[in-house]
Protein backbone atom coordinates (compact mmCIF):
# COMPACT_ATOMS: atom_id res chain seq x y z
CA UNK A 1 0.00 0.00 0.00
CA UNK A 2 1.22 3.63 -0.90
CA UNK A 3 0.47 6.40 1.36
CA UNK A 4 1.41 9.73 2.35
CA UNK A 5 2.45 10.66 5.91
CA UNK A 6 2.06 13.76 7.98
CA UNK A 7 4.63 14.71 11.21
CA UNK A 8 2.41 12.82 13.85
CA UNK A 9 2.53 9.47 12.57
CA UNK A 10 6.24 9.79 12.22
CA UNK A 11 6.86 11.10 15.37
CA UNK A 12 4.37 8.21 16.46
CA UNK A 13 7.61 6.07 14.79
CA UNK A 14 10.61 7.64 16.46
CA UNK A 15 8.77 7.46 19.88
CA UNK A 16 7.29 3.79 20.39
CA UNK A 17 6.20 4.71 23.44
CA UNK A 18 4.04 7.23 22.72
CA UNK A 19 2.66 5.44 19.89
CA UNK A 20 -1.19 4.60 18.65
CA UNK A 21 -1.55 0.72 17.91
CA UNK A 22 -2.53 1.50 14.42
CA UNK A 23 0.65 3.76 14.10
CA UNK A 24 2.49 0.59 14.97
CA UNK A 25 0.90 -1.57 12.66
CA UNK A 26 1.85 1.16 9.88
CA UNK A 27 5.31 1.28 11.08
CA UNK A 28 5.82 -2.50 10.69
CA UNK A 29 4.90 -2.09 6.93
CA UNK A 30 6.80 0.97 6.62
CA UNK A 31 9.91 -1.01 7.87
CA UNK A 32 9.82 -3.24 5.00
CA UNK A 33 8.88 -0.95 1.96
CA UNK A 34 10.35 0.90 -0.19
CA UNK A 35 10.45 4.71 -0.78
CA UNK A 36 7.70 4.43 -3.53
CA UNK A 37 5.47 3.24 -0.81
CA UNK A 38 5.92 6.18 1.89
CA UNK A 39 5.53 9.71 0.32
CA UNK A 40 5.94 12.61 2.26
CA UNK A 41 6.33 16.79 0.86
CA UNK A 42 9.43 18.34 2.10
CA UNK A 43 7.48 20.20 5.08
CA UNK A 44 7.72 17.14 6.71
CA UNK A 45 11.40 16.82 7.76
CA UNK A 46 11.31 20.51 9.38
CA UNK A 47 8.19 19.70 10.65
CA UNK A 48 9.70 16.44 12.18
CA UNK A 49 12.62 17.94 13.17
CA UNK A 50 11.19 21.00 15.27
CA UNK A 51 9.03 18.35 17.24
CA UNK A 52 11.64 16.14 18.43
CA UNK A 53 13.66 18.91 19.43
CA UNK A 54 11.13 20.84 21.33
CA UNK A 55 9.45 17.89 22.65
CA UNK A 56 12.20 15.75 23.54
CA UNK A 57 14.54 18.50 25.41
CA UNK A 58 10.85 19.72 27.24
CA UNK A 59 11.12 15.91 28.82
CA UNK A 60 14.42 16.20 29.47
CA UNK A 61 15.45 14.02 27.22
CA UNK A 62 19.84 14.88 26.54
CA UNK A 63 20.97 16.24 23.46
CA UNK A 64 22.77 13.11 22.42
CA UNK A 65 19.59 11.42 22.39
CA UNK A 66 17.62 14.06 20.65
CA UNK A 67 20.11 13.97 17.59
CA UNK A 68 20.53 10.09 17.55
CA UNK A 69 16.25 10.43 17.30
CA UNK A 70 16.91 12.87 14.22
CA UNK A 71 19.70 10.50 12.63
CA UNK A 72 17.06 8.12 12.66
CA UNK A 73 14.61 9.83 10.96
CA UNK A 74 16.65 11.32 8.31
CA UNK A 75 17.46 7.30 7.43
CA UNK A 76 13.78 6.42 6.79
CA UNK A 77 12.85 5.76 3.21
CA UNK A 78 10.15 7.88 2.38
CA UNK A 79 9.74 9.42 -1.37
CA UNK A 80 10.35 13.04 -0.92
CA UNK A 81 8.08 15.41 -3.05
CA UNK A 82 9.89 18.75 -3.76
CA UNK A 83 7.25 20.37 -6.59
CA UNK A 84 5.61 22.74 -5.36
CA UNK A 85 2.32 22.38 -4.76
CA UNK A 86 -0.95 24.54 -5.94
CA UNK A 87 -1.34 27.82 -4.21
CA UNK A 88 -4.92 28.12 -5.26
CA UNK A 89 -5.33 24.56 -3.75
CA UNK A 90 -3.63 25.40 -0.57
CA UNK A 91 -5.59 28.32 -0.35
CA UNK A 92 -8.67 26.50 -0.60
CA UNK A 93 -7.72 24.41 1.98
CA UNK A 94 -7.04 26.76 4.31
CA UNK A 95 -10.31 28.42 4.15
CA UNK A 96 -11.84 25.26 4.72
CA UNK A 97 -10.06 25.36 8.15
CA UNK A 98 -7.17 23.64 7.61
CA UNK A 99 -3.90 24.58 9.14
CA UNK A 100 -0.84 25.37 6.73
CA UNK A 101 0.76 22.61 7.57
CA UNK A 102 -2.27 19.97 7.09
CA UNK A 103 -3.00 21.83 4.12
CA UNK A 104 -0.19 20.97 2.64
CA UNK A 105 -0.21 17.13 3.43
CA UNK A 106 -3.83 17.02 2.12
CA UNK A 107 -3.15 18.87 -0.97
CA UNK A 108 -0.05 16.39 -1.95
CA UNK A 109 -1.89 13.33 -0.42
CA UNK A 110 -5.09 14.76 -3.49
CA UNK A 111 -2.08 15.25 -6.29
CA UNK A 112 -1.15 12.00 -5.83
CA UNK A 113 -4.51 10.32 -4.90
CA UNK A 114 -3.23 8.68 -2.09
CA UNK A 115 -4.29 8.03 1.39
CA UNK A 116 -3.07 10.23 4.20
CA UNK A 117 -1.29 8.68 7.22
CA UNK A 118 -2.34 10.88 10.50
CA UNK A 119 -2.76 10.27 14.00
CA UNK A 120 -3.43 14.46 14.45
CA UNK A 121 -6.88 14.08 16.23
CA UNK A 122 -7.84 17.74 14.79
CA UNK A 123 -6.67 17.05 11.38
CA UNK A 124 -9.05 13.73 11.17
CA UNK A 125 -12.02 15.24 12.73
CA UNK A 126 -11.78 18.04 9.82
CA UNK A 127 -11.30 15.43 7.46
CA UNK A 128 -13.95 12.84 8.38
CA UNK A 129 -16.42 15.84 8.19
CA UNK A 130 -15.33 17.08 4.93
CA UNK A 131 -16.26 14.80 1.67
CA UNK A 132 -13.20 16.67 -0.30
CA UNK A 133 -10.43 15.04 1.51
CA UNK A 134 -8.13 12.42 1.64
CA UNK A 135 -8.83 8.75 2.89
CA UNK A 136 -7.12 8.84 5.96
CA UNK A 137 -4.96 5.72 7.15
CA UNK A 138 -4.79 6.05 10.65
CA UNK A 139 -6.30 7.62 13.79
CA UNK A 140 -5.06 7.36 17.36
CA UNK A 141 -6.77 5.01 19.09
Amino acid sequence: MRYVVDASIVYDWLIPENAAALSRALWERFRGAGPDRVHAPLLLQSEVVNTVVRDELKRGRPAAVVRSLIRTFAGYRIHWQADPLPATRLAELRLAGLTGQDATYVAFAQALRLPLATVDERLARVLRAWRGGPALVALRD
